[in-house]
């Protein structure tokens, strides 16, 4: 049974005049399609009579032609309704994961732009306000709509970055594309990133000093033994292997150096124990494919400076993990999976701040925030200062020696000063370094503070 109880095709089937069979006052609708634009524009012609609706569709097609003909805009749309299509659009389309998009767009895109009613009215020059406006949004704002309706403190207002300024310009580019694909503007404006982005404050991490870290492991490994909370024990073992995830995360990228998003799609086969034919002693090593390095640059190697203990923690974590699933035990499983869609991987980057915040570690001594960055940053920084060449840091981190150079200077120094004085024989004589212990002292009371899993209240 057909859809349409009466239906016309005119100019070559750009023009649809078409009634409903249910319709039951028999109305009249119009669907327009124009060259160079996906999608329909419906109306409603608002007549039951064959001839008028044949005279108010042709006459509304003519003139909308004539308006996308000039890139003028077919109707008119204010921002704020925009963005909510937008955000509905990718939500059932399933373009991809809409929270970032949702996040950049309810706490600074919807603000700026939201008082303007008329889409059209918006340029370039509202762009350039847009940049400032963001580049100095901590200097004005204590805190962000979504995290005001939530009632939560913002601790980690970072300074605006590139990399912040490039993921807006791509969600602003596509909001303006997707009003043009519609017809609500004639033309998208140009967006571009700013360039003029304080990107030295903006790549200012918080970092981690040896006791702050050793306290740090402490802390995750009592939480791990602590008897359950009154009236909370049916929640005690999940919370337990969430934090021994957390610890296996945090030993990781200390311990190896690997990048956040490279950590996260390791898959369990990719983290072996192998032995040195030479000496015997075995290393852990991570195998990272193309695919799950940076910007796919390549393939590499990566090894932890621990020796074995890497691999025994993490034998540790896969023990907790099998004991709860067995079928997320496998060659092609995620090392850190979500415990609620077991094939994707856990974002550990709010756990570990939310963690952080809660022992009081989330501030460093400079004031800048910690995040699972500052991992990455205390293994570079401790190797450089255990006199580790810089290529063999940089090439173990798949970063270059500019980028060593450039945020690691402080470190290069304490590696620079062995090799520039060993021909000094007072300094031979006197070696003493007490600012900076030994490296392999770092791990020497985790036995003890890790305690054995039979022992936990696991």
């Amino acid at each position: 049974m057909s859809a349409y109880g009466d239906k016309l095709d005119l100019y070559d089937g750009h023009l649809f005049i078409y009634t409903r069979a249910d319709s039951k006052k028999g109305t009249y609708q119009a669907r327009m399609t124009f060259p160079n634009r996906t999608g329909y524009v419906r109306r409603s012609l608002k007549t039951s009579s064959r001839q008028e609706a044949i005279h108010a569709g042709t006459s509304l097609y003519l003139s909308l032609r004539a308006k996308w003909d000039q890139h003028l805009p077919l109707d008119h749309m204010p921002l704020l309704k925009l963005t909510e299509l937008y955000i509905e659009h990718r939500h059932t389309e399933r373009v991809a994961d809409t929270r970032e998009y949702l996040w950049v767009i309810t706490n600074y895109i919807d603000p700026f732009f939201g008082h303007h009613q008329d889409l059209t009215k918006v340029n370039s020059s509202h762009i350039a306000e847009y940049w400032a406006y963001r580049a100095t949004y901590w200097d004005n704002h204590d805190t962000t709509p979504l995290a005001a309706a939530a009632g939560r403190e913002v601790t980690n207002k970072r300074p605006y970055s590139k990399t912040a300024a490039h993921r807006e310009a791509i969600i602003l580019r596509q909001i303006f594309r997707f009003a043009f694909e519609r017809g609500y503007i004639g033309s998208v404006p140009t967006i571009r990133t700013p360039t003029r982005v304080n990107e030295a404050a903006s790549r200012t991490r918080g970092i981690f000093t040896i006791p702050q870290y050793k306290s740090l492991i402490a802390t995750i490994a009592h939480r791990i033994r602590a008897a359950p909370d009154e009236g909370k024990a049916r929640y005690h073992l999940m919370k337990v292997r969430r934090l021994q995830r957390l610890r296996y995360w945090v030993l990781l990228l200390s311990g190896s150096g690997i990048r956040v998003n490279e950590a996260k799609q390791l898959t369990q086969k990719q983290i072996r124990l192998v032995p040195d034919r030479q000496t015997g002693q075995s290393y852990t090593q991570i195998d990272l494919s193309k695919e799950q390095s940076k910007q796919q640059r390549g393939a590499r190697t990566i090894l932890t400076w621990d020796y074995h203990n890497n691999y025994d923690y993490y034998q540790r974590w896969l023990a907790v993990l099998g004991a709860w699933r067995p079928e997320l035990i496998g060659p092609d499983k995620l090392v850190f999976p979500s415990f609620r869609q077991f094939e994707k991987p856990f974002d550990q980057m709010s756990a570990f701040r939310l963690f952080l915040k809660s022992c009081d570690l989330h501030i460093d001594d400079n004031g800048h925030a910690r995040t699972s960055y500052s991992l990455r940053s205390f293994y570079i920084s401790r190797r450089l200062e255990a006199g580790v060449p810089l290529y063999v840091v940089a090439t173990n981190c798949g970063t270059s020696y500019d980028q060593i150079y450039k945020h690691y200077a402080a470190s290069l120094t304490w590696t620079m000063r062995k090799h520039l004085t060993k021909n000094h024989t007072a300094w031979e004589q006197k070696q003493t370094d007490t600012a900076h212990p030994r490296e392999r002292e770092l791990f020497d009371d985790l036995p003890e503070y890790a305690g054995n899993l039979q022992k936990t209240h696991t």
